[in-house]
């Protein structure tokens, strides 16, 4: 899902600047300063949005390893219990 949004902003960062520069108003300065500014905020929206996922995936890992503990700790004492009870 992210790739495709990824991809979706790129494609339209670039069709934005390309009609940007066939119907700019401003001088060939002005308008390199403007996408120039436009590319750097894209990036840093892409930089956020890594952080996120990054700090999502995070902390799905962490819930999937709790749940792990926990699945674990039951096999074990379900083990420990069928132990015992063949034994007596």
């Amino acid at each position: 899902m992210l790739e495709k949004r990824l991809s979706y902003f790129l494609i339209g960062l670039a069709t934005g600047a390309g009609a940007l520069a066939l119907f700019a108003p401003k001088s060939g300065r002005e308008t390199r300063k403007l996408i120039a500014h436009r590319v750097y905020r894209g990036k840093k929206l892409l930089a956020r949005g890594g952080t996120k996922v990054r700090h999502s995936a995070k902390g799905s890992i962490k819930r999937v390893n709790g749940a792990l503990t926990a699945v674990n700790g039951a096999l074990t004492a379900a083990m420990e219990a069928g132990k015992s009870a063949f034994v007596h």
